[in-house]
């Protein structure tokens, strides 16, 4: 029907912006007429009183529960016609903020056929008008606003069936809203003065045997190409520790932090292609015997193809996964499962020029 599809088409989402009595409820008062069917067997106008309760619920859609009756003579030998109508409605309102704001509103609900004498009927309805939100108000903090409203609605009684019945609706509300105070713009914040413009920075130290640190710091001068080296230039002896890599929630997909954790690992191992290694997955103990396994192995092998994707060399690394049988700490506090939840890099062949061992977490 082509009214359902009109209230369907003003209930589809909105770009909004900012207005003054969005989340704002309202009251909306209603005085007016009505102009009925031809077919009804009572004069054709009267007057009519309505009320509507809504929610401004985005600068461009309301919704409303719109009540609203009126008593109509028959005439000489006619039975007397009261109506009674009931609705839920969707306004589309077009600039929120503005002086005058036009809307379009459609409606479903249901009408109350009171005939005197005679029988009384309850008939579904569909309705679908146009109006005028004409601001005239608003408090100094935006908490509430006063609004003129003239509306004009078609309303379908028994709609969609043979021989519905339409009347005419006209009405001039008094709507008032209500809510939270919109909120005040911050006070700007005065610019700083110019800062005056810095030096030139110094030309950056020179690193003359290539190991990566610069000739300033280096504390060993001359290390032959290809040594792994400390943060003073000189042969890394001893053990490396790694830690950083965590991943999503019983899950083996690796967190944005992780991988640039990984990035600096893999840039360590593409410069020593002759060191091999086995990434070890282990987990705490919570969940199955047979989870913790799977989850284990799946991690170790994240490690594995982030690194490859880095450019290591596929000869250097092999993933396994131990699950739980392997705690290095008390599994039952929290601190401990966390340490326990790990992915250690074993040494499986280191020709000299690096030892690294411990856990990547």
């Amino acid at each position: 029907m082509k009214q359902v599809a009109l209230f369907c088409a003003l209930a589809a989402p909105v770009a909004a912006v900012a207005a003054d009595n969005v989340g704002h409820w309202y009251v909306t008062p209603q005085i007016g007429g009505i102009s009925v069917d031809n077919d009804r067997p009572v004069q054709d106008k009267d007057w009519l009183y309505g009320l509507g309760i809504g929610k401004h619920v985005s600068d461009a859609l309301s919704i409303e529960m719109n009540l609203n009756g009126s008593q109509i003579g028959g005439g000489p030998g006619r039975s007397d016609l009261s109506l009674y109508g009931g609705s839920l409605d969707l306004l589309r309102v077009f600039n929120r903020a503005g002086k005058v704001s036009p809307y379009l509103s459609a409606g479903l609900g249901v009408v109350q056929n009171e005939r005197s004498p005679g029988s009384n009927a309850t008939d579904f309805m569909t309705q679908a008008g146009v109006g005028l939100l004409i601001n005239t108000w608003e408090s100094a903090d935006g908490s509430s606003s006063f609004a003129l409203r003239p509306d004009l609605k078609a309303r379908w009684d028994d709609a969609g069936s043979a021989g519905h019945l339409v009347d005419y609706i006209g009405t001039l509300g008094f709507q008032y809203s209500f809510g939270a105070p919109k909120a005040r713009a911050a006070e700007p914040t005065p610019l700083p003065p110019p800062a005056p413009t810095p030096p030139p920075p110094p030309p950056a130290p020179a690193d003359t045997d290539k190991d990566g640190v610069t000739d300033d710091i280096d504390r060993c001068p001359g290390t032959p190409a290809g040594i792994a080296v400390d943060t003073v230039g000189c042969p890394l002896k001893g053990s490396i520790t790694l830690e950083g890599v965590t991943f999503e929630t019983n899950s083996a997909q690796l967190t944005s932090d992780s991988r640039t954790v990984l990035n600096g690992v893999a840039t360590g191992l593409k410069k020593y292609p002759r060191l091999k290694i086995e990434l070890q997955g282990h987990t705490d103990s919570s969940g199955s015997d047979r989870y913790n396994l799977t989850l284990s192995r799946q991690r170790a092998d994240s490690v594995r193809t982030h690194l490859l994707e880095q450019g290591v060399a596929t000869s250097q690394l092999t993933a396994k996964g131990y699950g739980e049988a392997q705690p290095v700490a008390d599994n039952t506090t929290a601190d401990g499962r966390a340490t326990n939840r790990r992915v250690v890099m074993q040494v499986l062949d280191n020709p000299g020029e690096v030892k690294v061992e411990g856990a990547v977490r």
